[in-house]
């Protein structure tokens, strides 16, 4: 994906101190369409499950990016051991507008581990590249699922 192909966030969502997340996050079941959404956490732990079939618990550095497409239901509850024991929360969630011609595509869910993730470290700052290509680093995630270009 480059920067002009890339479409632009709809909304981003902060999960943290702040919040009213801060010690748990309890979405139930909802739908999307037409969008895919990517959260990214810094700390704590969330617990995906959507009607693909997926569940997958998302920890810090991880990037889970789901395609609505034509329609989804989801929910992201933090995991009830997490909730027991009060750990708390901070992460980002985009929502990305899907190009026109991907509206209606087939509903995806990808979950890539933080260690697949690339990372350097740029004038005193670590920086990681959760999708596209930065500073000579290429992402796994993919919008549309496809695996990264080999040069």
């Amino acid at each position: 994906m480059t920067a002009s192909s890339a479409p632009p966030p709809r909304t981003w969502s902060r999960a943290g101190s702040t919040s009213r997340w801060r010690r748990k996050v309890a979405a139930l079941p909802h739908p999307h369409i037409g969008l895919a959404t990517v959260t990214y956490l810094f700390d704590g732990e969330i617990l995906h499950r959507d009607s693909l079939g997926s569940e997958q618990v998302i920890h810090p550095g991880d990037v889970n990016w789901m395609t609505a497409g034509r329609g989804i239901a989801h929910s992201e509850r933090t995991p009830a051991e997490v909730r027991a024991r009060g750990g708390r929360v901070h992460g980002l969630q985009s929502w990305v507008a899907l190009p026109l011609a991907h509206e209606e595509a087939e509903p995806a869910f990808h979950h890539h581990a933080s260690n697949s993730i690339p990372a350097t470290e740029q004038a005193g700052a670590r920086l990681r590249v959760i999708a596209g290509t930065a500073y000579g680093l290429e992402s796994p995630v993919r919008p549309s699922g496809r695996r990264p270009r080999r040069a």
